[in-house]
């Protein structure tokens, strides 16, 4: 019998670890969301950016609640944020704004975006700046939609990718 026909009719339980062993094997891209306060710049590492819209064009990003960059961008006067779409060679910014404690910007080059001012980091394979639609609760995570004001694209520039929880540069 194949693997596969072994569990069609059984349920399979749904753990934390199963969940994200499973969830795991979908392989996506890695991000900094940033945004600008009146502080300075703002960010933090997310791996779920999703395509939701073309007309009108929005992204949506799932955001945890125990963030401590999220709540600062959200109440910016001008609501918006930057999606950076970090590229093979970016794996130190991956770890970096995924680190709570320490100055992220510290050493970073990036420039603002036209619209927000939100930081677009130097090298990126894409960035998309968005204003904040709507927010959604979403378990331990709130699902963001981002109304899309602007955004570069770098074809040449090769992804960084997420896969069972190692990053990789893409290869041809």
């Amino acid at each position: 019998m194949p693997e596969y026909a072994q569990t069609v009719g059984r349920q399979i339980p749904v753990d934390a670890k199963s969940f994200q062993d499973t969830l795991g094997l979908f392989c996506t891209g890695v991000t900094v969301v940033s945004g600008i306060t009146q502080h300075g710049p703002v960010g933090f590492t997310c791996q779920s950016l999703v395509s939701l819209s073309v007309d009108p064009p929005l992204v949506s990003i799932s955001v945890s609640r125990n963030s401590r960059s999220w709540p600062e961008i959200e109440r910016t006067p001008s609501r918006a944020f930057c999606v950076n779409i970090l590229s093979a060679s970016q794996s130190d910014l991956c770890a970096r704004f995924a680190r709570q404690g320490i100055a992220r910007f510290s050493g970073v080059r990036w420039f603002p975006a036209p619209e927000s001012g939100a930081p677009v980091l130097q090298g990126v394979q894409a960035w998309i700046e968005a204003e904040i639609a709507d927010i959604y609760p979403g378990g331990d995570h709130s699902i963001v939609t981002g109304r899309v004001t602007c955004l570069e694209a770098h074809p040449d520039r090769e992804p960084l990718i997420y896969y069972r929880s190692t990053l990789f540069p893409a290869k041809k």
